[in-house]
């Protein structure tokens, strides 16, 4: 089914980052999560690939909103629920990943889901910094804290006993250990990641 791309002013703009924001029935997180993007501190430029996948909540309304206000900013595509790729007979975002995963051309892609935000204002240039100054490393992730909706604090995460006893991790050791969240992630567009 077709989808919809918002006017923007990004056409044929490369920036050196690419955040993936998949959005889906997010309405009482997605504003959060746009904010704390673009609050962001960084010495380059990046790009917001604001994929909205067909809400029955406001959700849709709030992404429209953001991409009109911010149209150097955020590509907003918004997506049609017939498109929606089914894993185990559950809906899921893949189509929607994968769509902006193939229309994307910057060095780095990050990842931060529409109920996700980034409560560090320099964590793109953190990463950034990193792989840029380490060739031989191609995806970068961090500790998380996760958000009591009850009582409004944030409690860390506890690191897996794997990450303390190595150097490094391969991508491999994500897999076999959920090491972080996607919304920590940042990695090289042309990484293979498995």
């Amino acid at each position: 089914a077709p989808i919809e791309e918002l006017p923007n002013k990004l056409s044929g703009e490369t920036a050196l980052v690419t955040i993936f924001v998949y959005a889906y029935n997010h309405e009482n997180y997605i504003e959060k999560c746009l904010q704390s993007i673009l609050d962001q501190i960084t010495d380059y430029s990046f790009i917001i690939y604001l994929g909205e996948d067909d809400s029955t909540d406001n959700t849709r309304k709030i992404c429209s909103e953001y991409a009109l206000k911010y149209p150097d900013i955020i590509r907003c595509v918004l997506h049609n629920r017939k498109n929606n790729i089914s894993i185990l007979g559950k809906p899921s975002g893949r189509f929607n990943a994968m769509y902006g995963f193939l229309s994307s051309h910057s060095k780095y892609f990050a990842i931060c889901e529409g109920d996700d935000y980034w409560y560090d204002n320099f964590k793109l240039q953190k990463q950034i910094e990193f792989l840029e100054s380490n060739d031989h490393y191609n995806f970068s992730c961090g500790k998380i804290k996760l958000l009591n909706n009850l009582t409004g604090k944030l409690i860390e995460k506890k690191e897996p006993r794997m990450t303390t006893k190595k150097p490094y991790l391969k991508a491999g050791d994500y897999i076999r250990k959920n090491i972080s969240q996607t919304s920590s992630f940042l990695f090289r567009s042309d990484f293979d990641f498995p």
